[in-house]
């Protein structure tokens, strides 16, 4: 995080003689803030509007889009005046900060605005330097922030436990280490392009099978470097083609992808120990946590200096996790030795436990690494201090070694969230910008799966209101309550808490008041009128308000032909901006009477007297249609709803912006479980806003099997492009230097068409490619559509299933295909086993989630109890406790399937996805056939697609934007940017209320893109059956799969099919590279398709 006040500190101190906040309207260093704005705006475009100023900060390019030249000093500029002008870059905090400059007196002012909106620079008495003072701003990168921790000294301090005051007494002898050593923050300016020869990376190879032997690494272990580098094929591209290569370069990105079994694990190995041995600094993005401290201990063991980037907040966890999958792998003995090497790089040691007067351990999240010891000082006041152990303390070994270390290895989540301790640097920054700072080279693997969890971290869901411990809402509740209750509110000094205090309050209120409302008018079965209306799917109260203008209006859809929805629709849009009128914006009369209604019926409790205040604004209102006096009421309850649920977003949208303030004070960074869920504000100087605008919506489901509860309200807000990080990560800060680390993108699916989920829209650079024999292996895999029918010739679907239907539907499919028709003869699964190689008869059973896992296995066992000893389902890591009646197999555990007795694995789709390799003994892949019991497709409460969906199109029209090959409307930086913002939101919208189903959408542009999004998702897990060159044995059962005569290219199958075939068939008209890419990466799969009866001819 850069320090955005240290650029004016000279100027304050030549306005606060003048200044009088009070009368101003507006704090100096506000007022600064919106003279660098209107100073950035003049020199770039000075014919636009101050209003539009703002405009600049989004991260989009719309000056390149109005023609302006645009160099490399106006992007930095530009990059710049996003770090410092942050809290300014919304069109609101610019309006009311414009608004207020305009107010504050003339001879202060350093520029006037005309009538046209325009500024123009006058002289000035006060502070007349100012204007240089912009020009060295804007041309210079802000320095870090900077804050340091006080060691505490020898003494007695005061910190908590389990929530109650715990002393401690520190003794001198424990307070005179010296201090650790810093992380180098120079940018490195020297850093070019990497290139890597293949005698290079063979000579790397040899050094690396002799490192092991020198190590004594098992034989069985040794990766045999030399024998697999000898089966790498490169091909890099040259125009629109590829060719061989016998070098790798990367110039700044390069996007390389290889089928399951090319080689890309080895590749990345050998490139990093390659980099090292050049003296370079090299970090490894990985998929988990436990491959990256694997990887650790490896690298360690060939004599490279490694060590892993895991979040301090987050270790505990992991931690957890390690443990619970060694206990699973322990068969004879105790679960607490015979841990692998990796498991000692973490640890959750604290030496300051043993100086406390108790035996009852430190709960991990009590120990005060960061500055929870406190003492008072000589005028009363509470100093806080950090353990002078840190340089010591196990916990914290790895953030140490990381000084030295020539090779990191991180998560996407360790390097986004995870602060550079400030025992190390008193810099403040995550580790992210510390790789892009020190590194020469990145890797980062799957990165097809890292771009869809930067779109999620920066489009962050999670629980709102429940009744478990991850209620974000209730824990942000309960924690502001007990800082405040603990320091006997002493923290209300401070206006910013004051006023968090009060949002929190009516945070509460107002998501209590959502709650009763769904409980009113039951229905005989559960749920309520509400519960129906609100749906299964996310909403927000815009989708709600809209449901309710239609109702009114009497239109199926939008209708902005429509003089009456058109109305109804502007007031209420004006009233979402502000529900409570607080900026007073609303100029219709109609939004002006629901901004008085939500104030009365937020300070009611009468549920009577709010209904009738609701039903007598509908009634004079003069809807356009007339509704009995039932529907009034219903309505009204709807009504209620939405104007509450606006107030609820409002509110949460001011906390969220104040935390900042807040944080300290309210003791906000212990709270990890709240920081986790949003994104750092880091990035929001480097990360593009999203299309549509920041948004925040809901979505209310209730357990089918604790209708006792009332549901979980869930939560989203989009916060930015988070997948920007990676496609730009080479050039993410480049204000600080001219070139960044050279960054590597690898995978064997990010090349997948129109998918938005896993596509890497940045052109492939190079292939690598699969050994031929294997190729010619994996060709033989044969897919079947096997789809089971009921006993009157009925096809069964799972898919688009809930409930006891679903599981009804899946036992009735393992029924046909576990239950010998007669005796002594062979069910279908048991003829499947017998096809099977020996070393490979084992069959994966794919379903919807591992709830769903633990049924089937369940149903399988009752259906085939002769099979209870070869049935294993998947759980995840984290599960606490498995049953005995279903013996299990966690998901880090699941490359040992091949040393258990099973022949059944049951898992989730998803889970089984990507990860750990199955292998037998031989080195190839431990599971023969795979059976898809449902048919893959995203569910219709994720918002992850939609997200995906928005960040693809705004990747796009960024693209276009740079090019002026847009076809957004607007002449100006202003209308460009609406125009921009209205497309989004109207696309945004459309995906949030127009159903996902495959058949229904546009067989244009949305169903190829879920074609390509579910063809990588097939292709992943086939991958774990093709591993060391094997065929697989696919079988479809799902009768979602089965192609509808009435309409055929509504078939997933089909779909698929088609998507490959505009690269692959033998008419395509593609770029040769481009068909050389589908035939390296889904030519298998495309053959396989082509073998289905059926799935061709749908075509015809």
């Amino acid at each position: 995080m850069r320090n955005r006040t240290a650029w004016r500190a000279t100027l304050m101190t030549k306005l606060r003689p003048v200044w009088d906040a009070e009368k101003h309207g507006i704090e100096p260093g506000t007022f600064l803030d919106v003279e660098l704005g209107v100073a950035l705006l003049l020199r770039i475009c000075p014919n636009e509007p101050v209003a539009s100023a703002h405009e600049l900060l989004s991260g989009y390019p719309f000056l390149e889009a109005l023609g302006v030249e645009v160099d490399q000093a106006v992007r930095d500029s530009i990059a710049i005046a996003r770090h410092l002008l942050g809290p300014l870059r919304t069109r609101r905090d610019w309006h009311t900060a414009i608004t207020a400059y305009r107010e504050v007196a003339e001879d202060i002012r350093g520029y006037v605005i005309d009538a046209a909106g325009r500024a123009h620079q006058r002289d000035v008495t006060i502070a007349p330097t100012r204007f240089e003072t912009y020009e060295r701003t804007l041309a210079v990168p802000p320095a870090l922030a900077r804050r340091s921790v006080k060691r505490a000294a020898a003494g007695t301090y005061t910190t908590t436990a389990r929530g109650r005051p715990v002393s401690i007494t520190i003794p001198r002898e424990l307070t005179s280490f010296p201090n650790p050593e810093a992380h180098e923050l120079t940018t490195h300016g020297d850093r070019d392009h990497l290139t890597f020869t293949w005698t290079e990376l063979a000579e790397t190879a040899a050094f690396l099978d002799r490192q092991e032997e020198v190590a004594r690494i098992p034989q069985r272990d040794r990766g045999q470097w030399a024998r697999r580098f000898t089966g790498l094929r490169l091909r890099v591209r040259e125009g629109d083609e590829f060719a061989d290569a016998d070098r790798l370069s990367i110039a700044g990105i390069l996007h390389l992808i290889g089928m399951v079994g090319a080689g890309k694990s080895t590749l990345m190995m050998l490139l990093a120990v390659c980099a090292v041995r050049r003296r370079l600094h090299v970090t490894l993005v990985l998929g988990d946590v436990l491959s990256s401290l694997r990887a650790v201990t490896w690298l360690r063991a060939v004599g490279v200096s490694a060590a892993p980037i895991v979040g301090a907040s987050t270790q505990q966890r992991h931690i957890n996790r390690l443990h619970q999958v060694h206990a699973a792998t322990v068969r004879n003995g105790s679960a607490l030795t015979g841990f692998e090497p990796a498991h000692d790089l973490l640890s959750t040691a604290c030496a300051l436990d043993a100086l406390r007067p108790t035996t009852t351990p430190w709960d991990f999240r009590d120990a005060p690494c960061r500055e929870r010891l406190t003492k008072l000082s000589e005028n009363g006041s509470e100093e806080r201090f950090g353990c002078p152990l840190w340089v010591k303390c196990q916990r914290h070994t790895n953030a140490r070694e990381c000084v030295t270390a020539s090779v990191w290895v991180a998560t996407p989540a360790s390097l986004v969230y995870s602060r550079v301790p400030q025992e190390l640097n008193p810099e403040q920054l995550r580790y992210l910008e510390l790789v892009w700072r020190r590194s020469d080279l990145v890797i980062i693997d799957e990165a097809d799966q890292v771009q869809a969890q930067l779109d999620a971290m920066f489009s962050p869901g999670q629980t709102l209101i429940g009744h478990d411990d991850e209620a974000w809402l209730e824990a942000l509740m309960d924690h502001t309550e007990r800082e405040l209750r603990g320091r006997g509110r002493a923290q209300f000094d401070s206006r910013p808490v004051r006023e968090w205090s009060t949002r929190v309050n009516t945070a509460r209120t107002t998501a209590n008041r959502l709650y009763a409302l769904l409980r009113r008018n039951p229905l005989p079965r559960g749920g309520s009128t509400m519960v129906n209306w609100i749906g299964r799917d996310c909403f927000t109260e815009w989708t709600l308000a809209d449901k309710l203008v239609r109702q009114w209006a009497g239109v199926e859809a939008p209708e902005p032909a429509d003089e009456s929805y058109t109305k109804i629709r502007g007031a209420f849009d004006q009233f979402l901006l502000d529900p409570l009128g607080r900026r007073e914006r609303a100029e219709s009369p109609l939004a002006g009477q629901l901004v008085a209604l939500t104030r009365a019926l937020l300070n009611l409790a009468d549920e009577d007297q709010c209904t009738r205040l609701a039903t007598s604004w509908l009634e004079s209102a003069e809807l356009p249609q007339e509704f009995s006096g039932e529907e009034l009421a219903e309505l009204a309850l709807r009504l209620e709803f939405t104007l509450l649920l606006a107030v609820l977003s409002n509110t949460l949208n001011s906390l969220i912006r104040g935390w900042r303030a807040v944080e300290a004070p309210l003791n906000l960074d212990a709270a990890s479980g709240l920081m986790f869920q949003r994104p750092p504000e880091d990035y929001t100087p480097v990360v593009p806003a999203p299309p549509m605008g920041a948004v925040l919506g809901y979505q209310y489901r209730e357990e089918s099997d604790q209708r006792d509860r009332m549901g979980r309200l869930r939560f989203f807000r989009c916060a930015g492009v988070g997948r920007w990080i990676m496609l730009n990560l080479h050039q993410l800060f480049t204000p600080d230097a001219i070139n960044g680390p050279s960054v590597l993108l690898m995978s064997g699916t990010s090349w997948a068409g129109t998918s938005p989920r896993y596509d890497v829209q940045i052109p492939v650079g190079a292939i690598l490619k699969a050994p031929p024999k294997e190729l010619r292996a994996v060709d033989k895999s044969r897919f079947f559509l096997n789809v089971i029918r009921d006993e009157r010739g009925n096809p069964i679907a799972v898919s688009g299933q809930q409930g006891e239907r679903r599981r009804h539907a899946l036992r009735a499919i393992l029924r046909a295909l576990a239950t010998q028709q007669r005796p002594a003869h062979p069910s279908r699964l048991e003829s499947e086993l017998a096809q099977l190689d020996p070393d490979r008869r084992r069959i994966l059973l794919l379903v919807g989630s591992y709830a769903e896992a633990r049924d089937v296995a369940e149903d399988l066992m009752e259906i085939r109890g002769d099979w209870r000893e070869r049935i294993l389902h998947l759980v995840a890591d984290e599960t606490e406790f498995t049953s005995y009646w279903t013996p299990t197999l966690r998901r880090g555990e699941v490359s040992r399937l091949a040393s258990t007795d099973a022949t059944f694995l049951v898992a989730p789709l998803l889970a089984i996805e990507r990860g750990h390799n199955i292998l037998n003994t031989a080195g190839e892949a431990a599971i023969g056939a795979a059976y898809f019991l449902i048919r893959p497709h995203p569910r219709p409460d994720d918002i992850s697609y939609p997200v995906q969906s928005m960040n693809r199109w705004a990747i796009e029209r960024i693209a276009e934007l740079r090019t002026r090959r847009h076809t957004l409307d607007g002449h100006d930086l202003s209308s460009l940017a609406r125009s921009l913002r209205r497309k989004g939101y109207d696309r945004w919208q459309k995906m949030l209320t127009a159903p996902l189903v495959y058949g229904s959408l546009d067989p244009t542009t949305d169903r190829p893109a879920l074609a390509w999004t579910q063809l990588v998702t097939i292709w992943q897990v086939i991958g774990r059956l093709v591993r060391g060159g094997c065929a697989a044995r696919v079988h479809f059962c799902d009768a979602k799969f089965e192609p509808d005569t009435a309409d055929p290219e509504a078939s997933l199958l089909v779909g698929i099919h088609r998507a490959l075939n505009h690269y692959l068939e033998a008419t395509a008209a593609c770029a040769p590279g481009e068909k050389e890419l589908a035939e390296s990466l889904y030519g298998p799969f495309h053959r396989a398709l082509a073998r289905i009866p059926g799935v061709v001819d749908a075509q015809v």
